[in-house]
């Protein structure tokens, strides 16, 4: 029997620890069908994960990859199992390059071993899950970022009038964040103002402000210290050094 414990729960993401109760005997199912994408860092203990005839054996620390369709069978050694994982969920996926690169890895392998980067961002997960809706949703979208940056070419660069509509649109966000302060802002709220989805607005303004999709929190954070506002800034503080 799984055991579902939601920990956080916005507009587009959702965070929640899976794990069994204790002292119950648990038998896996023949086959188990993900109906999202998701991201999960296994916590204690293990598992193994088949796709097909292929076999990946999870351990704490690394990360287990789904998409919407992906049929999957778990495997676990013990009749009574101690596993535990961190799952981020994207409960209102949007049609972009990031979610097809998340499942375009997943389908691959839906295994990736733990890494500097990955580590201090689900630290950074944790650390969302007292404040107000935008660091959590910062936090999922740059780890969105991360891992669909695990494989596959460069982005292309934005068109002229992209870069210019773009722009437009994250100095609107900014200006609604600074004239609205005392406001329970969250990602989806101040992308929806905008006309953008959540996920690529959390891009589009790393990139045009950080370079890096990970500082997004950090940097929509200090925007609202500046604009006097401490209720809406992100617990992410990111230390570039660390990361490398």
């Amino acid at each position: 029997m799984n055991r579902y414990r939601p920990m956080r729960e916005s507009e587009t993401v959702a965070v929640a620890l899976f794990d069994h109760p204790e002292g119950l005997v648990h038998h896996d199912p023949e086959k188990e069908i993900a109906d999202e994408y998701s991201i999960s860092f296994v916590e204690h203990s293990g598992f193994e994960i088949q796709v097909g005839k292929k076999r990946w054996q999870f351990q704490q620390g690394d990360v287990f990859l789904t998409f919407p369709g992906l049929a999957y069978r778990c495997h676990h050694s013990d009749s009574i199992p101690t596993d535990r994982c961190l799952a981020v969920r994207y409960v209102k996926p949007e049609d972009n390059e990031d979610f097809a690169a998340l499942a375009r890895i997943a389908r691959h392998t839906p295994h990736l071993a733990t890494s500097n980067r990955l580590r201090y961002l689900r630290t950074a997960v944790e650390r969302s899950l007292p404040e107000p809706p935008l660091a959590a949703e910062t936090c999922a979208a740059a780890l969105l970022d991360a891992v669909s940056q695990e494989s596959g070419p460069p982005r292309p660069l934005f068109r002229q009038r992209q870069l210019a509509w773009y722009s437009e649109r994250v100095d609107a966000a900014q200006k609604s964040l600074e004239q609205s302060y005392e406001d329970n802002h969250s990602l989806s709220s101040l992308a929806r103002s905008v006309g953008m989805s959540a996920f690529h607005f959390a891009r589009v303004f790393a990139v045009r402000e950080h370079a890096d999709v990970q500082e997004c929190a950090d940097g929509l954070g200090q925007l609202a210290l500046d604009s006097g506002s401490r209720d809406n800034v992100s617990c992410i503080v990111i230390e570039v050094a660390e990361l490398k």
